[in-house]
């Protein structure tokens, strides 16, 4: 009798171990594949996002050879921009009309930078971007700090994620030749979209 219930305590511990084994298998899986499909989407949305910012900054470009005096863009065989060049850039914008259209067109943020010699940095001449009481970022510093820089500053574009007053933005930056500084990349453009999703004009 004893050996019975000996045996029956046994069995329901077996049954009870495998139970839990099977349990943790499925949890496991369920938690691989729910990772595996994180990163895809996260991948997916990252593509889409730099996709959009190569089209917005386009846009940019066409809207800056429209409306800045001195300014011309030149294009691709494939249609890609190639670069944007002006011979004047205004120290001081008297209205944000420019970044204005490019966000009535795109829908997100748009940015004019100038270099600032004496800080060695870049800083927003005119911007859709606003602080937490609604004034508009003129001045922003964008400087080593920021992953874009090393890029930029050797006169190439970047596109990437960047940290903005502390919201993530899928970014696109592209420098701005300065034909009076032979071809120096002076200023720059930049367009972005934030987590928010709104260029907030």
């Amino acid at each position: 009798m004893f050996e019975r219930i000996r045996n029956a305590f046994g069995n329901i511990k077996l049954t009870t171990t495998i139970a839990v084994l099977v349990i943790s298998a499925t949890v496991v899986s369920a938690a691989a594949i729910s990772a595996a499909i994180y990163v895809t989407l996260s991948e997916s949305a990252r593509e889409s996002a730099q996709t959009q910012q190569t089209s917005n900054l386009k846009t940019a470009a066409t809207v800056l050879n429209s409306l800045l005096p001195g300014a011309t863009v030149s294009w691709n065989d494939d249609g890609s921009l190639d670069g944007i060049k002006t011979w004047v850039m205004p120290r001081q914008f008297l209205n944000n009309d420019l970044v204005d259209s490019i966000v009535r067109i795109t829908g997100e943020s748009a940015t004019l930078y100038t270099w600032n010699d004496e800080a060695q940095r870049f800083e927003a001449l005119s911007t859709t971007l606003r602080d937490a009481d609604g004034k508009r970022l003129v001045g922003m510093p964008l400087d080593e700090t920021d992953p874009a820089f090393a890029s930029i500053t050797a006169g190439l574009p970047y596109r990437g994620q960047a940290n903005i007053e502390g919201e993530n933005y899928f970014t696109a930056y592209q420098p701005i030749a300065d034909l009076v500084r032979q071809g120096a990349r002076h200023y720059l453009c930049r367009v972005g979209q934030g987590s928010s999703g709104s260029g907030d004009i």
